[in-house]
């Protein structure tokens, strides 16, 4: 099976450089799954002009139309053994071939609607749909646990807050504190793998940024933790201790890659995906990665989108997600958030007003921490959760880890469920009371 290892700086330079050199604009292409052998590039290229490559007439006929400038491999990483894997339980999951998926570069004036339409018709095109690029759903800002400053941890009312408008995440550690062998996937701008909170723990790709870093903080980062100099105690608590990070760098944001992301963090042995980001349309490449990391036992948890970036994808796709709203520390919903249909549960996100302490606090780059708020903050409170559940249960199954968090969450908003807090906010300590001795987890026939 394909899995992204641990780059080398070097490979890191060079995967960057040849984003550059290929000309990445996910918003002026279109893309396409094709059956077998249907376009040949020449041996060695991974892109071409329409000179360069070999495609039936009519095909070929199709490009000229749309005027098609260049034509590349969209998942060049892709291994086609990856379409078929036996998972623990010997259920089989599959993957489309997505070594025959391409992207078509057309000219900036090129209706991409029309061109799908165009290319859908052709029988040995699968599908076509336009690439786009995703977006994080956080709003920053540049301005420890004891100190109260995690209130979405610990809210006791400081700074306006409501007291236990959190998590309940020191009554939950009584129950688990994680487990090394749990792995939580981490798909965004990159974790900074030598941050003193976050060393040791953070494997897979190499960069990072300041989005990603907070991201992976809030779901993990290492708790009672001591400098090895002083012997102090350092940094902020992650809500599971002990979990690794699967870093899955994202350089482009384009469909093609976030799906190679997905599908790598699943065959990396994540039981967890945390993906606090969105994009515009609904993409078949991306659906058919999440149906199999679900298939493979991986529970995908999303970012629900912002007003001004009402996004359905990927938090709309369904069975598949696990969504994840912003809950303020006064236990209302976040003045940024939409309410959805989908909504799963809301978690501490924090707010954009008024003092930086109500945002969420967590690790940066650089040994640093600090302030951000959004749904991009919520999400991995689902996912570090998660992540104690299945160390103190490695049976549970991804739907369990669903079911446990909405059925025991804190009812808010209107009574039930609603679509903004969906079935409540997130209460880690009440979900850990239903999974542990005397109480047994049965599923119907």
């Amino acid at each position: 099976m394909f899995t992204k290892t641990s780059k080398a700086l070097a490979t890191l330079f060079l995967v960057i450089l040849l984003s550059e050199l290929l000309g990445v604009e996910p918003e002026k292409e279109v893309l396409i799954l094709t059956k077998t052998d249907v376009i040949k590039l020449p041996k060695g290229k991974v892109q071409a002009t329409l000179n360069e490559i070999q495609a039936p007439r009519e095909v070929m006929r199709a490009f000229e139309t749309l005027q098609v400038q260049e034509i590349r491999k969209a998942m060049p990483d892709f291994n086609p053994a990856d379409t078929f894997a036996i998972t623990p339980e010997g259920n089989i999951a599959r993957l489309p071939d997505f070594s025959n998926l391409f992207a078509l570069r057309l000219p900036s004036d090129m209706n991409r609607d029309s061109a799908v339409t165009l290319l859908e018709a052709l029988p040995q095109i699968i599908y076509a749909e336009k690439n786009q690029r995703a977006e994080l759903f956080f709003e920053p800002n540049d301005p420890h646990y004891k100190s109260g400053l995690q209130w979405n941890l610990k809210n006791e009312g400081q700074y306006g807050g409501k007291p236990d408008a959190d998590i309940d995440a020191p009554e939950a550690w009584d129950w688990s504190r994680g487990s090394w062998s749990t792995k939580l996937g981490i798909v965004d701008n990159g974790v900074d793998r030598n941050h003193e909170d976050l060393k040791g723990k953070v494997f897979g790709d190499v960069g990072y940024s300041a989005h990603g870093t907070h991201v992976a903080g809030i779901a993990a980062a290492w708790t009672n933790n001591k400098d090895p100099q002083t012997g102090e105690y350092i940094g902020i608590a992650g809500i599971d201790w002990n979990a690794q990070i699967n870093n899955q760098k994202i350089e482009d944001w384009e469909i093609p890659e976030l799906a190679q992301a997905v599908i790598d963090a699943a065959n990396s042995g994540c039981k967890v995906i945390n993906c606090s980001w969105g994009h515009p349309d609904f993409s078949y490449t991306l659906y058919n990665a999440f149906t199999y990391a679900y298939q493979k036992n991986v529970l995908p948890v999303a970012a629900l989108p912002y007003p001004d970036r009402d996004w359905e994808n990927p938090n709309g796709f369904g069975l598949w997600m696990f969504t994840v709203n912003a809950s303020r520390n006064t236990d209302e919903i976040a003045g940024y958030t939409l309410g959805k249909r989908y909504t799963d549960i809301a978690a501490p996100g924090g707010e954009k007003i008024q003092y930086e302490q109500q945002r969420i606090y967590s690790t940066l780059p650089g040994n640093s921490y600090g302030y951000m708020s959004g749904t991009s903050m919520a999400a991995p409170h689902a996912t570090g959760v998660a992540g104690l559940l299945l160390a103190a249960n490695s049976n549970l199954k991804n739907y369990d880890l669903e079911w446990i968090m909405k059925l025991f969450a804190e009812d808010k908003g209107a009574p039930g469920w609603d679509k903004y807090f969906g079935y409540g906010r997130l209460n880690a300590e009440k979900s850990f009371r239903k999974v542990m001795w005397p109480y047994e987890i049965f599923r119907g026939g």
